[in-house]
């Protein structure tokens, strides 16, 4: 009796120890297929980095400085860029926006495009409630999408980033709007928004230059 007692202990020792053994193999397989899933989805992502103006590559010596005291900023943009104020480059959607000034370029003008020339749009959205800029971009990005989805139906959202101005950070938004204008949203005095509005003759032809004017931009308030 006594040694079948031993035995069966010893039998069952074993059988714990199977479980026990089966159990972690699949608690660790569990967790290599969880790893595998949390990988694939992060990599069908689109996560856009934060943008940061980089250093002027051209010689700035020779450019315009545009300076607004009322709202306290200025900036450098180079001599082949025009003050134009009979063109427009398509205004926020909300808040009431002010227009302060549109820079176009003549040379890339195509009077038979949409996307007509290489230039930017600078307004100001008051801000008197003092909501915070996320606030007022939900509000754009409704209004974007809404105006996308009446004129061709697109439905599709954008990508929203970051980006720093002058040590200020802002967010900007892409693709949000029919038009494909990317618009650029920086606080300016913790209660108006400033707003530059960005158009490409072609995709991505006036990058380098605006990277440039960005790199240029000072708060003088």
């Amino acid at each position: 009796m006594i040694k079948r007692q031993g035995f069966s202990s010893l039998a069952l020792i074993i059988i714990i120890l199977i479980i026990l053994g089966g159990g972690y193999w699949v608690w660790q397989n569990q967790l290599e297929s969880e790893a595998s899933k949390l990988a694939a989805l992060s990599a069908d992502i689109n996560i856009e980095p934060s943008v940061t103006p980089s250093t002027p590559s051209v010689d700035t010596t020779d450019w315009r400085i545009y300076s607004n005291e009322e709202y306290g900023f200025e900036f450098k943009y180079p001599p082949n860029l025009d003050i134009n104020s009979a063109v427009t480059i398509s205004v926020p959607m909300t808040g009431n926006p002010k227009e302060i000034i549109t820079l176009r370029s003549n040379e890339t003008l195509l009077t038979d495009s949409g996307r007509s020339f290489d230039g930017f749009a600078i307004y100001v959205i008051p801000n008197q409630s003092q909501n915070s800029i996320n606030s007022n971009l939900e509000n754009e990005k409704t209004a974007q999408l809404n105006a996308k989805i009446s004129i061709d139906g697109n439905n599709i959202s954008g990508i929203q980033s970051s980006f720093t101005l002058n040590n200020r950070q802002g967010k900007i938004l892409r693709g949000y709007s029919w038009d494909d204008i990317e618009r650029f949203y920086v606080s300016l005095n913790g209660q108006d928004i400033l707003v530059l509005a960005k158009l490409d003759q072609k995709e991505g032809s006036f990058d380098k230059i605006f990277d440039q004017i960005l790199s240029t931009f000072r708060f003088t308030k």
